[in-house]
């Protein structure tokens, strides 16, 4: 994987299980590699103000 990779990941749900769930790949880590991601939804009946980033088509980036 690299950066800029979207991926699918195990994410922990609130009820103890887990969901499959897309990620981009935003860097890899110095020391051990471990990736930092970033979790990737189309639902935004839960999005967090000034924490969630909503990315919509005329952003250029």
């Amino acid at each position: 994987m690299k950066e800029g990779d979207i991926v699918l990941t195990l994410l922990p749900q609130t009820d103890g299980g887990g969901k499959y769930r897309p990620a981009a790949v935003l860097r890899r880590m110095p020391g051990f590699g471990d990736l930092l991601v970033w979790g990737i939804s189309t639902q935004l009946g839960q999005q967090v103000a000034d924490f969630d980033e909503i990315i919509e088509p005329i952003h250029t980036d």
